[in-house]
C-alpha cells in the first residue's frame, strides 16, 4: 500500500490489556435445566392444560382470563424443557384460576339477585302495587267491598256535563 492510502498512517499500534475475570462455573448439558434439578420425566406426557377451565374464566370473570391463558400457553413448552414440576403447577393454576372465575360469577348473581329483591321490596313498600296494595296481604272474598260514593266510581256526578254545542258543517264550499 502507499503511504497515501493507508488509513493507520500516523498512529501507533496500542498495546491491548484485557481485565482478568474469574473462571466461569462449568457448563452442565446447556442452557436448559436437566432432568437431574427439576425431577424425574412422567410416564404419561405433559400435564392436562385445562383449558376448559381458561375459557370459563373467559366467561365468569374476564380479568381472571389474562392470567389464566398465560398459564395456560406455558404448560407444553415447560414440559418440553424438562420442567416437569413447573409444567404441572402450571396446568394446577390454570384449574384454580378457573373455579376462583367460577365462584367470583356465582357471588356476582347472588349479589344481583339480593340487590333485586330489596329494590323490589322497597319499590312495593314505597308506591304500593298496580292493586292497591300488597298482593298477597289481602284476603280475596266471594264479595266485592262496596265503594264509597264520589271515589271515581260508576255513580253520576254532581256537577251535570256541559251541554254539546254542535260544529258548523265544513264539507260544503
Amino acid at each position: 500500500m502507499s503511504e497515501s492510502t493507508d488509513p493507520t498512517r500516523g498512529y501507533q499500534q496500542q498495546p491491548q490489556s484485557y481485565p482478568q475475570y474469574a473462571a466461569a462455573p462449568p457448563v452442565q448439558s446447556g442452557y436448559y435445566p436437566t432432568q437431574a434439578t427439576m425431577g424425574a420425566a412422567p410416564a404419561a406426557g405433559p400435564p392436562p392444560s385445562n383449558a376448559g377451565w381458561a375459557v370459563a374464566s373467559v366467561l365468569f370473570f374476564w380479568p381472571l382470563a389474562f392470567t389464566t391463558f398465560n398459564h395456560l400457553h406455558s404448560i407444553y413448552p415447560k414440559w418440553a424443557m424438562g420442567d416437569y414440576q413447573g409444567a404441572q403447577e402450571a396446568s394446577d393454576r390454570v384449574k384454580r384460576l378457573g373455579k376462583i372465575a367460577l365462584w367470583i360469577a356465582v357471588g356476582f348473581f347472588l349479589l344481583f339477585i339480593v340487590f333485586y329483591a330489596v329494590i323490589s321490596a322497597a319499590a312495593i313498600s314505597t308506591y304500593g302495587t298496580p292493586y292497591g296494595g300488597f298482593v298477597l296481604s289481602a284476603p280475596r272474598s266471594s264479595t266485592p267491598a262496596p265503594r264509597p260514593a264520589g271515589d271515581g266510581g260508576c255513580e253520576p256526578s254532581a256537577t251535570p256535563a256541559p251541554p254539546r254545542v254542535p260544529r258548523p258543517d265544513r264539507s260544503r264550499p
